[in-house]
């Protein structure tokens, strides 16, 4: 049996290598937060703006940006308006249809025209989220969204995203550079942690 003094010793000893190493690495300054780096995005240059007539009124707005996909086609994207809710509900229901890793099936579908405006305009309302479009030809070929996880404080520096396309749209390099958008835009206003969600 193990003599009780002498695991008493150990534990002792095992507590005073601790504070001496807490010790040592204040004392040697070896980390210091001071001198951590924020990792750097990318810009969206000239795209987000805000409106500042009041804190009330504050909301976050994303002007429109044309890029080229790999097939070197004009992908326009901007922020989704209470008039696209049409083709985003036939959106929905199509992917659904077109892969299994969305959570619903397409008969699971039964939002209303009303809802999904009231959806987009609270989007549009937000300080910090969003509903990214894109269109190829006037087409709506797919969206990225931008989500606080909670109004806490302490969830203020998470956000979700979700994203998904027309299958016929997929490999074109269209949702990269929507999600490669979202993430600029979630950094610009001081997301620090993104999590994909699935929808």
């Amino acid at each position: 049996n193990l003599d009780p003094m002498f695991a008493a010793a150990a534990m002792s000893l095992s507590s005073f290598c601790v504070v001496s190493n807490a010790l040592r690495l204040n004392l040697l300054d070896i980390y210091n937060p001071k001198r951590d780096r924020k990792i750097k995005h990318r810009e969206v240059e000239n795209a987000v703006t805000e409106n500042t007539k009041t804190e009330e009124e504050k909301t976050m707005t994303i002007e429109p940006i044309t890029i080229k996909d790999k097939l070197g086609r004009n992908v326009l994207l901007r922020a989704a308006m209470p008039e696209d809710s049409a083709d985003l509900i036939k959106y929905l229901k199509a992917t659904s249809g077109e892969t299994p890793y969305l959570i619903r099936e397409p008969d699971e579908i039964t939002i209303t025209m009303e809802k999904e405006e009231a959806f987009i305009q609270a989007k549009l309302d937000s300080e910090r989220e969003l509903m990214l479009l894109a269109f190829v030809d006037g087409k709506h070929v797919g969206n990225c969204s931008l989500m606080s996880v909670a109004a806490y404080k302490r969830y203020k520096h998470r956000c979700e995203l979700a994203i998904a396309l027309y299958k016929e749209y997929c490999g074109c390099g269209i949702g990269k550079a929507m999600l490669e958008t979202v993430l600029d835009v979630a950094a610009k206003l001081g997301y620090e942690q993104a999590e994909l969600e699935v929808i």
